[in-house]
């Protein structure tokens, strides 16, 4: 049994690896992968608490059974973990497909914290690109949530209330995500940095002409060439925040420029 260090970048699989092997937590480019080349350089599997717990279900119910769970395409059940703005607040298993986003959110979290219209998801996680008001009746089903322009990914559900602006709910994800890059690649090590630093400016009503368009710039690049899955997915909440509200952004610049 080896305790975790509580880094976000250990959800990546070979920076879990380094982690173990008592090195600085740290993604590789792929390939190899770990099932040729993983702990102390021999093969490896990697998987997740919730993939292991099911296991004991499928042997015992068989794996029939199992499949009657959910949709065709996506059986079984999911480890929904609702977070945000909500009264409850938890992890709420859920056989896939059975509800939707608003489902999960009024009968499992009870509403929005104070009562106010929801002003957008993430249902993925704080990687995941946000969906507006209109994608609430969206299933609960990955192949449903991509098609509505995000993703189920871990499937940490964070509900944002109208009363935040954008700007505001951005500068708090990119602040996690500057703390947490590993820093082995330049794209997210800079990238992550130079794109809190604008959303800051922002917020405080410091920003400048061009700011919006250096801030798509980096996050494209980010997405190009970072090494791992976060370098890669932190600036999709950045440029879906700036196509679902782009009056939150301009309104600041407006503010600036005036």
């Amino acid at each position: 049994m080896v305790k975790g260090r509580g880094l976000y970048i250990t959800g990546e699989e070979l920076a879990l690896i380094s982690s173990l092997e008592v090195h600085r937590a740290m993604s590789r480019p792929k390939p190899r992968y770990p099932s040729e080349q993983g702990l102390f350089g021999k093969p490896t599997v990697v998987n997740n608490v919730e993939t292991l717990a099911n296991i004991p279900v499928i042997l015992t119910n068989k794996a029939e059974e199992y499949q009657k769970l959910g949709v065709r395409e996506e059986t079984g059940t999911r480890l929904f973990s609702l977070s945000g703005d909500v009264k409850h607040a938890g992890v709420y298993e859920l056989e896939i497909g059975s509800g939707t986003l608003e489902e999960l959110i009024n009968e499992f979290g009870g509403g929005t914290l104070n009562g106010w219209p929801i002003k957008a998801v993430q249902p993925g996680g704080g990687t995941s690109a946000f969906l507006g008001r209109a994608y609430l009746g969206c299933k609960l089903t990955a192949k449903a949530i991509r098609q509505a322009g995000s993703e189920m990914g871990t499937a940490g559900v964070i509900v944002y209330e109208e009363g935040k602006t954008a700007v505001d709910i951005v500068r708090g994800l990119l602040e996690f995500y500057a703390d947490e890059s590993c820093g082995r690649c330049a794209p997210c090590r800079i990238g992550v940095v130079r794109c809190k630093e604008i959303v800051e400016r922002l917020s405080e009503g410091k920003g400048v002409t061009g700011d919006l368009e250096r801030l798509r710039e980096i996050c494209k690049a980010c997405i190009a060439a970072s090494t791992c899955g976060m370098g890669q997915a932190f600036p999709l909440p950045v440029l879906s925040a700036l196509e679902l509200f782009p009056e939150d952004f301009e309104a600041v610049i407006d503010k600036v420029s005036a």
